[in-house]
C-alpha cells in the first residue's frame, strides 16, 4: 500500500516538477493583470471617484487578451499532462505501471489544479495585501476581490477539463490544440449556420436571435461553453450570483465526470487512430457534413439570390466535401473513395427535407386566411421589431380591421412573390393572432418594390398601427417624469409639472392619430429643419439616466404655441 501510495506520489511530483514553468506563466499573467494594475492606478490616480471607476472595472469586466491567455496556459496544461497518454508508444511505461486508469487519472486532474491554483491564491494574497496596505478598503468591498479569484479559479478548471476532454479523445496535440481553441465557439457556429440555412429555405421564417440568448448568462450553454459569454461580458467576473456558481460547478462536474469515464474507456489499441472512440469519430464526421451542407448552401444561395435548387445542388456539394475531408482526415489517407456510404444516406435525408420544406407540413409559406385572423401586428421599423423580440416584450395586436388585415395578407403575399435578393435594406414583421389562439410570425428582409410601399402606406393610416409603431401609445402615462422643447431661436423649455406633461402626451397621440403630425424616430430627426424644432419626453429612470422618446415639432402642432407662452 505504501509502495502504491509512493509511487502516485512520485507521479504527481514529476508532473508538477516538469511543468511548474506553465504556473509561473499563470502568476506573472494574473500579476500583470490585477495586483500591479492596482498599484499603478493608485500611485497615478488621485481622485476618489475615478479610482472606484478604475477598480469596479478592473474586477468586472475582463480585457480579450486576458481571457485568451488564460484560455491558451489551460489547454497547454491539459496538453502536456495528458500527453504521455495520448499515442500508442508514449502511454506504454505510464500504463505499464501497476495503477488503475483511475488512479492515474486523478493524479493527473489535481497536477493540473496545483498548477492554477498556487498562482491565484499567491496573487489573491498580494492583492489582499494591497487592499489593506493602501486604503483600497475605502474604495470598494473585499467581496469584489474574493468573488474575482473565486471565478478565475472556475474559469481555468473549465478550460482545463475542456483540454482534458479532448486530449482523451484524440491522439493527435495539433488536433488537440485546435479543437481546444475551437470548443468554445462550435455550438455558436453551428447555431449561426443553421439559423441562416433556415432562413434561405424558409422564406419569412423568424428566428429568434439563438447566437445571442445562447452567450447570455442566462442560459446554461453559455456556461458550458463560457468563451464567447465572457469576452461579451454577458458573465461578469465578479458578479456571478447563486445561480451563475450553481451553473458553474454543474460544467465543472460534467466535464469532471466526463473526462473520468472517457479515460477509463480508453482503449489502448485505438491510440494510432485521430480520433480514439469510433463512436465519437462518426459522429464529428456527421457533424462536420451537416455544417458544410447548411453553411455552403445557405451562403451560395444567398451570393447567387438563387432559389430552392440552388439550396439543392449546393448543399450536396458542401455535404460532400464536408464528409470527405472527414473521412480523410480519421483515416489519415484520402483515398476514401470506397467509404462513402454515409454521404449517400445523407443525400437521401437532405432531398426528402428539401422536398417536405416546400409544402406546409413544416412550415406554412401561404398567408392564412382572412376570416381565421382575429389581430395583427405589423412593423417595418427596426426599433420595434428589435424592442419587440430582442427585449422580450409581447408583440402589440393593435390591427382588427378587417380591410387593414385584408391588405396586410395581400401585402404578405406580393412580398413572397418578390424575387429574394437576401439584403436587409427592408425589413417587415407580421405577427397574425388567430381565432384559435395560435400566433404566426413572419420577419421578410430584402429590397422591395414600389408596390410595397404603396402597401405600407395605405395601411399605416390604420389606427392600430399608429399604435403599435408609436411608443408614446405603449408607455404608461404614469412613467413620463419629464419634457423638453427645443424651438428654433428659442432657449428650451423644460416641463416638470404632471399635468403639463400630460398634456403634451394627449396632444402627441390626438395629432399621430389625426394624421396631423409627422413621426421621427427617436435617433434621427429628418427634415427637422424644415420643422419649429423637437420634443423629447424622460421615462423610466433607473438611478443612472433616463429612456426617451422624440418626436419633431410639425407647423400644425399649433397647441406648442400655447404651452410654452
Amino acid at each position: 500500500m505504501s509502495m502504491r501510495t509512493s509511487t502516485i506520489n512520485s507521479i504527481f511530483k514529476n508532473d508538477l516538477k516538469r511543468f511548474w514553468v506553465v504556473g509561473l506563466m499563470y502568476l506573472i499573467l494574473i500579476f500583470l493583470n490585477i495586483p500591479l494594475n492596482m498599484l499603478i492606478s493608485l500611485s497615478k490616480v488621485t481622485d476618489k471617484e475615478e479610482l472606484i471607476f478604475t477598480f469596479t472595472q478592473m474586477f468586472n469586466y475582463q480585457s480579450d487578451y486576458f481571457i485568451f491567455c488564460i484560455l491558451i496556459l489551460s489547454i497547454l496544461v491539459g496538453m502536456l499532462l495528458i500527453r504521455e497518454v495520448q499515442g500508442y508508444r508514449s502511454n506504454i511505461h505510464i500504463f505499464s505501471l501497476p495503477f488503475s486508469k483511475k488512479n492515474i487519472f486523478i493524479n493527473k486532474f489535481f497536477a493540473g489544479f496545483v498548477l492554477f491554483f498556487t498562482p491565484i491564491f499567491v496573487n489573491f494574497l498580494i492583492t489582499e495585501a494591497i487592499y489593506f496596505a493602501f486604503g483600497v478598503n475605502e474604495l470598494m468591498k473585499k467581496s469584489i476581490i474574493l468573488n474575482y479569484y473565486i471565478m478565475l479559479l472556475l474559469i481555468c478548471i473549465i478550460f482545463f477539463l475542456q483540454s482534458l476532454v479532448i486530449g482523451i479523445i484524440t491522439s493527435n496535440s495539433l488536433f488537440h490544440i485546435s479543437s481546444g481553441l475551437l470548443i468554445n465557439f462550435i455550438p455558436f457556429i453551428f447555431i449561426s449556420v443553421l439559423n441562416s440555412f433556415l432562413n434561405v429555405v424558409f422564406y419569412g421564417l423568424h428566428l429568434e436571435d439563438s447566437v445571442t440568448l445562447l452567450t447570455s448568462n442566462k442560459s446554461f450553454i453559455a456556461y458550458l461553453f463560457p468563451l464567447l459569454s465572457w469576452l461579451n461580458s454577458e458573465i461578469v467576473f465578479s458578479k456571478a450570483g447563486f445561480a451563475g456558481y450553481i451553473y458553474l460547478i454543474l460544467t465543472i462536474l460534467i466535464y469532471f465526470l466526463l473526462s473520468y469515464v472517457l479515460f477509463t474507456k480508453r482503449k489502448n489499441e485505438k491510440a494510432t487512430n485521430l480520433i480514439v472512440f469510433d463512436s465519437i469519430a462518426e459522429a464529428l464526421k456527421y457533424f462536420n457534413t451537416a455544417l458544410l451542407m447548411f453553411g455552403v448552401s445557405s451562403l451560395a444561395t444567398m451570393i447567387a439570390k438563387g432559389d430552392i435548387f440552388t439550396v439543392f445542388m449546393w448543399g450536396l456539394i458542401g455535404a460532400f466535401f464536408g464528409y470527405y475531408l472527414s473521412e480523410a482526415l480519421l483515416k489519415r489517407n484520402f483515398k476514401v473513395y470506397r467509404n462513402l456510404e454515409g454521404y449517400l444516406i445523407v443525400v437521401s435525408i437532405w432531398c426528402i427535407f428539401l422536398l417536405i420544406s416546400q409544402t406546409e407540413i413544416i412550415f406554412r409559406h401561404s398567408p392564412p386566411k382572412l376570416e381565421d385572423v382575429e389581430s395583427v401586428c405589423i412593423s417595418n421599423n427596426k426599433k420595434i421589431i428589435y424592442d419587440m423580440e430582442y427585449e422580450f416584450k409581447a408583440p402589440r395586436f393593435h390591427i382588427t380591421n378587417k380591410e387593414t388585415i385584408k391588405k396586410i395578407l395581400s401585402l404578405q403575399q406580393h412580398i413572397t412573390s418578390l424575387k429574394r435578393d437576401y439584403s436587409k435594406s427592408d425589413n417587415i414583421y407580421i405577427v397574425y393572432k388567430l381565432k384559435n389562439g395560435r400566433e404566426i410570425k413572419r420577419l421578410y428582409e430584402g429590397s422591395f418594390d414600389s408596390k410595397y410601399n404603396e402597401y405600407m402606406k395605405l395601411i399605416s393610416l390604420d389606427e392600430g398601427y399608429k399604435k403599435i409603431n408609436y411608443n408614446i401609445f405603449n408607455i404608461d402615462d404614469k412613467e413620463f417624469d419629464k419634457v423638453m422643447i427645443f424651438i428654433k431661436d428659442k432657449n428650451e423649455v423644460e416641463i416638470n409639472d404632471k399635468d403639463k406633461i400630460k398634456f403634451v402626451v394627449n396632444n402627441l397621440k390626438r395629432d399621430i392619430l389625426s394624421n396631423s403630425y409627422q413621426y421621427k424616430d427617436e435617433i434621427i430627426f429628418d427634415g427637422i429643419e424644415k420643422s419649429k424644432g423637437s420634443i423629447e419626453i424622460y421615462y423610466g429612470y433607473d438611478g443612472q439616466k433616463y429612456k426617451y422618446i422624440a418626436y419633431v415639432i410639425d407647423t400644425n402642432n399649433k397647441w406648442i404655441d400655447e404651452l410654452i407662452k
